[in-house]
């Protein structure tokens, strides 16, 4: 009757790729439950040749169960690939997104500065802004779509003196020329140029640095979970999981999860030596 029993539970898993001590306690679980089921016809008046056969019969179909088990494996196969598969797209696109938004601020403060040059030397030395050089302010403030304002003050107005050392700040004083913009705005930063003797500006431009942290936060810890639970699988898996790969895996991440694999392959290695 076992031996029986045996070749039975063997062929079932004679294809399953998986976890080898995951794969024979499945087989040792259902051994059990055809030694109950042998039992219970026994004592039902079978003989133990019939009861075997009833059993597997219950139990089903030898090509059907083999379909299943082998779904079943490859059902982890396919869910450990997924979680890698999304642990580097969050990786790929919080990196990717991040340098297209730190591109486009060193861009926006480039042109930002341009400006500011522009406005200095269209000004020069006079004393007031012309209605004519407050139109080409204006302009300059809306080819741009990062500005939300730009301020021009007399130098003298935002300048404070301390002793031996000046600086420039602008609050409180009256601008001689603003021109705010219809620019959507919900994190700006202040520019602030003193490029001559004569004018103080003052730009407000949009700003990403809360996008950027979240955006970078965000992204790398989801791949740094993700990649865990994908390495915490195959060390599982492979039979050697325990709290100190966890601990790496969490730490270290990929790093923790290459010497793990060194480690792995030396141990083959040697046990084929």
């Amino acid at each position: 009757m076992l031996k029986e029993i045996e070749v039975y539970v063997n062929r079932l898993y004679q294809h399953a790729a998986g976890n080898k001590k995951e794969i024979k306690e499945l087989k040792d679980e259902m051994r059990s439950h055809l030694m109950e089921a042998v039992h219970e016809l026994k004592q039902e008046g079978k003989s133990e040749q019939e009861a075997v056969h009833l059993a597997i019969e219950r139990f089903g179909g030898e090509a059907e169960l083999q379909l299943v088990i082998g779904q079943l494996f490859q059902a982890q196969r396919i869910f450990a690939k997924r979680v890698l598969y999304t642990a580097i797209f969050f990786l790929i696109a919080s990196l990717l997104t991040v340098f297209i938004i730190w591109v486009d601020e060193l861009g926006n403060n480039n042109e930002n500065r341009a400006i500011a040059d522009r406005i200095s030397d269209l000004l020069g030395t006079q004393s007031s802004i012309t209605a004519d050089q407050q139109e080409h302010i204006k302009q300059l403030a809306q080819s741009a779509g990062q500005i939300a304002s730009i301020k021009v003050y007399k130098l003298d107005k935002v300048e404070r003196s301390n002793g031996e050392s000046s600086d420039f700040n602008p609050e409180g004083a009256i601008p001689d020329y603003q021109y705010d913009t219809s620019v959507p705005i919900f994190e700006w930063m202040d520019y602030y140029y003193s490029l001559d003797q004569e004018w103080f500006i003052h730009i407000k431009s949009r700003h990403f640095a809360g996008v950027f942290d979240a955006v970078l936060v965000g992204g790398l810890t989801a791949y740094i979970v993700l990649f865990t639970i994908w390495a915490i699988i195959n060390a599982y898996h492979h039979r050697r999981l325990n709290t100190g790969w966890i601990i790496v895996f969490t730490l270290f991440n990929a790093v923790g999860y290459i010497a793990y694999h060194l480690i792995r392959r030396k141990a083959r290695l040697n046990a084929a030596s």
